[in-house]
């Protein structure tokens, strides 16, 4: 049970927010690179690539926040949080570790822990899921990392979810969205690896991020068929 509820968090769950977040991020990036093409061109086609670049905003910042939710008991969401909890609540019936060498080169790619390690080649499952817990917890609540959360909450909040008196649209800095991607993408990676069998790292890159990238390309090829870029 607890097995299958990990693996909805993460497949159903993180994985795909952070595959729609990141696309969002990669197109709203390059529709910004070839701004000054896209602003010489048509009112009409300068009125498309704006509403995609809002759009992609959107997108990002909701894809994002959904992964941050707050565990609701009511409503059961797919968070984050909600997983590092489960790995909280597992105590001695922690799950086993099913590719203990692969979850061994994540740990030493990110540079995390080394009890963890220890704990791998001993494969102590349990001792494992407690301190994976802690470590995910005390980086969560880092000073630094709560700015960055509450800077997307906030934008969320008075931008997306309420159209707030007062408030006016800005971006996230860059910076924001790059630790909060780098966490969830942490937490996919060594659970898929531990206890799932799933590659969705190796040698500590995120796999489908190159696949998210690919998609900005379509942006590229948009404007070549429009001629208002060259090919190159």
């Amino acid at each position: 049970m607890m097995i299958t509820e990990i693996a909805d968090i993460v497949l159903h769950g993180l994985v795909t927010d952070l595959y729609k977040a990141e696309r969002a991020i990669f197109i709203h990036k390059e529709i910004g690179k070839h701004a000054q093409v896209i602003n010489d061109s048509k009112s009409s086609i300068r009125q498309v690539f704006l509403l995609m670049q809002q759009l992609t905003f959107n997108e990002a910042v909701l894809s994002l926040a959904r992964i941050y939710d707050t565990p609701d008991k009511k409503y059961p969401n797919r968070c984050v949080l909600r997983l590092i909890q489960i790995l909280n609540d597992a105590g001695d019936d922690a799950p086993i570790l099913s590719e203990r060498y692969q979850t061994l080169e994540q740990l030493k790619a990110l540079r995390i822990a080394p009890r963890l390690e220890e704990h791998l080649l001993a494969n102590d499952n349990i001792q494992f899921t407690k301190d994976l817990f802690l470590y995910f917890e005390t980086e969560y609540i880092q000073q630094d990392f709560q700015f960055h959360l509450n800077e997307l909450k906030r934008i969320r909040d008075k931008i997306l979810a309420h159209n707030e008196i007062g408030t006016f649209v800005q971006e996230i800095k860059w910076t924001t969205y790059d630790e909060l991607i780098l966490f969830v993408k942490k937490v996919i990676g060594i659970v898929g690896w531990a206890y799932l069998s799933t590659a969705y790292m190796y040698e500590g890159i995120h796999r489908l991020s190159e696949s998210a990238e690919r998609e900005k390309h379509v942006i590229t090829d948009i404007l070549i068929e429009l001629k208002i870029l060259n090919e190159a």
